[in-house]
């Protein structure tokens, strides 16, 4: 097995075995329509032939996929995980990669032909369905020369995308500067090919809406449909998963383009059972007569609508006296019979004839309306009489209803959204002295409130934000953009409004202390509910409503149960828990310096921080740090597969993919943790409170059910344990992300500050020992020499000041107003989201003095100094009635962190090693406001690329 064979979300292993057994599957059910064909029905037809071609393509890029896949996992390696190559890349793995970029091209073009394949299969099926109704035959036409443009710009599309085949050019399609372009190029083709689909979904549902069949005909019809669903699914599936940690995943876009083109053609094999479509007649029939030639129809087609008479008014009265004429001299009454439905007889009586019945008098009288004597009736396309009521296509009429009330309900609300802001921007507002309002002045005069610049009309400010998006580093964290429109438009006002409809809505972006004391703490009609779009961001991680978004009513009862969790005596009672978990993470730490190995601390010390969470949550040690842990991996796979974004990617929403493992991974995190629950309750019940444990969900367990007149329950009540379950998930993610991210950003900090980390070794020297060995047991004697510590904590409010791993958010209310900096006041009505920046706020030039550079110092000065904080600047774990409830053991964790390891090892990043091994043009392109270590998002904010570095031991 090579090292690089479980590297992304498509292991090896599962992709052999699947890709093998639905290929066999195919292989067989090919087989099988094929003996049918020829061995029972003894007939072949165009389908026939576009499901050979289509699996010869397959069987010719599931060859080439085999022969290149050793190399399709040494590129995935090489991507996503290099440090498993043990060593810089060399011309030979370079050659590997570009070995892999040849063969994988030939077999995706080849696989994509299968799938087209597949849809002219059908297509072919289809048009001996509708060879006598003559509107369809026509949209067929189109429907085929739709998928024939998507088939030549499908297949190009590989080559367009990325045109190298040589050199590092390769290496920038999967990860570097024209990875956007290739996957716009990859987007715009599944468009087009959901489109095609859709496309060929409205022949069989006007066909089984229209015709009269048995209901076994209409069945049969009705599975065709499965295609075009499951195709679909695929082609959505691929497209929203095409990028992963920020580069293109080659693996996920081969694997699900085979998947589909297997499930296309076993679907298409099925076909094979034609008499559920084409039923067999009991007697021979009539020999069909002869049809006249396609120009022959097209002069009569031209003439009848080119007559002259065709365009007065007497016209339809010389017509019909005519017909009168002509009927009266065959002794034909002249009333004109009543006209059926053209397409209903054709189709009925070609179902029923195999398509070779020969049209009678009774056909002819129906048609001879719309042709001359002699003319079929193909024309009737371009003859008939449009004024035809539209209730005679009710499957088209549906469509067309619904998709006109979808654009006007669109546009509808996009003039609303739209003005809604265009109002908010020009608004004149005369400003007068508020006794009630703290930041707003005494004038009068007419403002204009600050909204973002380049504001477009149909696309409010989402060109705008890709544009800043383009111009950031990449993977860098989204709250960027915001953060650069502040910096450069807004650092008087301190907020501004930005218009992101239809993605989320009208939001105001605050970067200044002052408004920010408002939404969070002064307006009470602001400061309780945080916004309705943390739903659904916290859904997939928490399995439901939490303390973090909930509202008011519902949250307010619940924070007092868990308060007793947090409190300052449990922030004592977690240290020797915390010092236990230390220990391994310090073990493992030592491994990697003595073996002086690549790796990512982030990783490691999410793990870290997950067992540390599981002590102080659920009193158990999780054993994430040294193996497998139910509730550990799937918290961290769910985290993985999270897309906070997913409103941003509109096929985000349609990662079918995503939604199984989401709903997999919550399951098993339900049963973990419901089953610690249950157990835990049992020992509560049946132990004395002096022998109770302390942990999170014993407290809260204990402040459950010692309410005041509430008895003790016999049953853990199933209201209460599901909701404890959700706030535990809640908990869970909280306490470690952002914890792992603020130790990765202390240690990078201090190894940039060697001065700051001379001091804060002095000072643990100073409070703990020299003696390394005693300091663990010490603090596990003395918890309370964690607040002789003063510098160790000034480290940390500054990394978090640096690199805060959150932002807050409340929801705006009707007739409420916030006043920015320079007193204007700024309605709230109709804003989905407050969003306080901390990541600005905490670097802005107004209130901090050398914003950019690292000074714990700031936090030790006296009052008056200019590097002492301005009030609420530091907003880290915010302020208010939804603070973190988790301050105070998130503090104590931290502090003993850096207690046992900073004297203990040195880390230096390894950036350059990571840049030489994915190298681009512009290398000042990775910087941000000077730091190459900044934030991406992956839930919470995270050292970009998950800080690659080096550690080595001290002791050594």
């Amino acid at each position: 097995m090579s090292n690089f064979d479980d590297v992304g979300r498509v292991p090896r292993e599962a992709f052999v075995v699947s890709t093998s057994l639905l290929f066999a599957l195919c292989l067989v059910s090919v087989c099988a329509r094929y003996y049918i064909r020829f061995g029972i029905q003894k007939e072949v037809a165009l389908d026939d032939a576009f499901l050979a071609f289509g699996t010869a393509c397959l069987t010719a890029a599931m060859v080439v996929l085999y022969i290149t896949m050793d190399d399709m996992y040494f590129t995935q390696g090489m991507t996503f995980a290099p440090m498993r190559l043990g060593h810089l890349p060399t011309p030979q793995d370079m050659d590997r990669v570009v070995d892999f970029r040849k063969l994988v091209t030939a077999s995706l073009i080849l696989t994509w032909v299968a799938m087209m394949a597949v849809k002219f299969s059908f297509l072919a099926l289809f048009k001996r369905l509708i060879d006598r109704m003559y509107s369809l035959t026509v949209y067929w036409w189109v429907v085929v020369a739709f998928n024939l443009a998507v088939t030549g710009y499908g297949a190009s599309v590989y080559v367009i995308a990325c045109p190298h085949f040589s050199g590092m050019k390769v290496v920038n399609c999967l990860g570097g500067e024209t990875q956007h372009k290739t996957v716009q190029y990859a987007i715009s083709q599944l468009v087009l090919d959901v489109f095609g689909d859709l496309l060929i979904l409205y022949i069989p549902l006007q066909l089984i809406w229209q015709v009269k069949l048995r209901l076994t005909q209409k069945l049969a019809l009705a599975s065709s449909l499965c295609l075009t669903v499951v195709v679909v699914i695929f082609t959505v599936t691929r497209g929203s998963g095409l990028e992963w940690q920020g580069k293109l995943d080659v693996v996920w876009e081969v694997y699900f383009q085979i998947v589909a083109a297997e499930v296309g053609l076993i679907l298409v094999s099925l076909t094979a059972f034609r008499a559920l479509f084409v039923s067999r007649a009991n007697k021979k029939p009539n020999s069909p007569r002869k049809s006249p030639s396609f120009l022959t129809k097209t002069y009569h087609a031209l003439k009848r609508i080119l007559d002259p008479r065709r365009w007065t008014s007497n016209y339809s009265k010389d017509v019909s006296d005519g017909e009168g004429q002509r009927n009266a001299e065959k002794g034909i009454d002249g009333k004109l019979p009543k006209i059926p439905r053209a397409t209903m007889t054709g189709m009925q009586t070609f179902v029923n004839e195999q398509g070779t019945t020969t049209r009678g008098d009774a056909e002819l009288s129906v048609i001879g309306s719309y042709a001359e004597p002699g003319c079929d009736a193909w024309p009737k396309f371009f003859t008939m009489d449009f004024t035809l009521p539209l209730m005679a296509r009710p499957v088209l009429n549906a469509f067309l209803v619904v998709f006109v009330g979808s654009l006007c309900y669109f546009f509808a609300n996009l003039y609303k959204a739209r003005m809604l802001f265009l109002r908010r921007k020009r608004m004149g507002l005369v400003r007068k002295y508020q006794y009630r309002s703290l930041y707003c002045r005494l004038l009068t005069s007419v403002v204009l409130q600050p909204c973002a610049p380049n504001h477009s009309f149909f696309f409010g400010h989402l060109l705008y934000l890709k544009g800043r998006k383009d111009n950031l580093p990449p993977n860098a964290h989204e709250q960027y953009m915001f953060a650069d429109i502040a910096h450069e438009h807004f650092q008087d006002q301190g907020m501004f409004y930005v218009d992101l409809w239809p993605v989320s809505g009208m939001m105001i972006i605050v970067t200044s202390p002052l408004v920010a004391t408002q939404v969070a703490q002064t307006n009470t009609k602001l400061s309780h509910d945080r916004a309705p779009i943390l739903k659904r961001f916290f859904k997939p991680i928490a399995g439901g409503p939490n303390l973090f978004d909930m509202s008011e009513k519902e949250w307010r009862p619940w924070r007092q149960i868990f308060n007793k969790g947090f409190s300052t005596e449990q922030n004592t009672n977690i240290v020797p828990h915390v010092l236990q978990e230390t220990k391994v993470y310090k073990e493992t730490l030592k491994t990697l310096a003595d073996k002086d190995e690549f790796f990512y601390l982030d990783l490691v010390t999410l793990r870290f921080t997950m067992d540390v969470i599981g002590q102080t949550i659920l009193n158990t040690s999780l054993g994430a740090q040294k193996g497998y842990n139910v509730l550990a991996d799937s918290m961290l796979s769910q985290i993985r597969w999270h897309q906070p974004n997913a409103e941003a990617n509109p096929f985000g929403h349609f990662n079918f993919v995503r939604w199984t493992v989401e709903w997999w991974n919550g399951r098993r995190m339900d049963q973990y943790i419901g089953s610690e629950l249950d157990k835990r309750f049992e020992e509560f019940r049946s132990s004395s409170s002096s022998k109770k444990q302390k942990s999170v969900i014993d407290l809260v367990l204990q402040a459950y059910v010692s309410l005041p007149g509430k008895p003790m329950p016999e049953k853990l009540d199933p209201d209460f344990r599901t909701f404890a379950i959700r706030q535990i998930r809640l908990f869970i993610f909280t306490g470690h992300d952002s914890t792992s991210s603020t130790i990765c950003y202390a240690f990078h900090l201090l190894s940039k500050n060697p001065d700051a980390l001379k001091q804060i070794r002095a000072e643990h020297d100073e409070v703990l020992g020299k003696d390394l060995s005693q300091a663990s047991e010490l603090l596990r004697e003395s918890p309370k020499l964690l607040n002789n510590l003063p510098y160790t904590t000034a480290v940390i409010k500054e990394a978090l000041r640096l690199f805060p791993p959150a932002a807050s958010s409340r929801e705006g209310k009707p007739g409420t107003s916030i006043c920015d900096d320079q007193g204007t006041a700024c309605s709230t009505e109709d804003v989905t989201m407050i969003w306080t920046l901390h990541v600005e706020l905490h670097r802005h030039p107004k209130y901090w003095k050398r914003p950019l550079e690292f000074l714990p110092e700031r936090w030790l000065v006296d009052p008056g100094h200019e590097l002492c904080p301005p009030k609420y600047a530091y907003r880290a774990f915010e302020y208010g009635p939804r603070n973190c409830i988790a301050e105070g053991i998130v503090m104590t964790e931290l502090k003993i962190i850096l207690a046992s390891v900073v004297r203990e090892f040195d880390f230096k990043d390894a950036y350059e090693e990571w840049d030489q091994r994915h190298p681009v043009t512009d290398k000042n392109s990775l910087v941000y406001r000077g730091d190459r270590a900044y934030q991406m998002e992956e839930a919470a904010a995270h050292p970009v690329e998950h800080y690659p570095c080096r550690v080595s031991w001290r002791g050594a």
